[in-house]
């Protein structure tokens, strides 16, 4: 069983008595998504998915880390991570399978979802307003499409590197989604619209 949340590393806990078991990987195996000089302290600050998603014929666990683009302040990334329970990640720096560039997170990353072939990570509609909690009255919309990110597993290196990545724009916000694990025939996601809510809300 895994305690997720959307700005921290995930834990492994055993179902039965509930004991903390591990956390993913160790702090090395993940990248900081701002910063240290935004937001200093020993706590690294981390953004990941609180929905990863778990391939159980491969047994592998898939996450991902990103960045925020924050112009001169720090660059944005995208990083896939693979785990089997024990020892180091595996990562993957996603590229823009057309372009070559590195590919950022606009709004969060709140959902991710896995298929025999397929992982997809999804740019979703949840948009935190970090202003907020400065006390600043400050709101933003978010998108009212939805960018996932296609990531082929056939001729990911076992060692990490590169993956490319295809964009899917979809109509329509998108925080939570689940995927179909058979795909021969197409990747098929079943997803639950949100345009009229604000995630974000709840600062305030």
């Amino acid at each position: 069983l895994l305690v997720t949340f959307d700005a921290g590393r995930p834990w492994e806990i055993d179902p039965d008595s509930l004991e903390v078991k591990t956390p993913v990987g160790s702090y090395e195996d993940w990248r900081i998504g701002l910063p240290p000089t935004i937001i200093p302290g020993p706590f690294k600050p981390i953004f990941s998915t609180a929905h990863p998603a778990f391939d159980q014929r491969e047994g592998h666990l898939w996450t991902a880390a990103y960045g925020l683009d924050l112009g001169g302040a720090g660059a944005g990334f995208l990083e896939l991570l693979r785990w089997d329970g024990e020892g180091q990640i595996a990562n993957w720096e996603v590229v823009d399978a057309e372009t070559g560039d590195n590919v950022t997170i606009t709004q969060s990353m709140h959902s991710l979802g896995v298929s025999k072939n397929w992982v997809l990570v999804c740019d979703t509609a949840f948009l935190i307003e970090f202003e907020q909690t400065l006390d600043q009255e400050k709101s933003r919309a978010h998108s009212p499409e939805t960018t996932l990110w296609a990531i082929s597993k056939v001729g990911l290196e076992s060692s990490g590197g590169q993956a490319p990545a295809i964009k899917v724009v979809l109509p329509g916000a998108v925080a939570h989604f689940l995927v179909d694990y058979e795909d021969a025939e197409g990747v098929v996601i079943h997803a639950a619209h949100n345009n009229a809510s604000d995630a974000s809300e709840w600062i305030r």
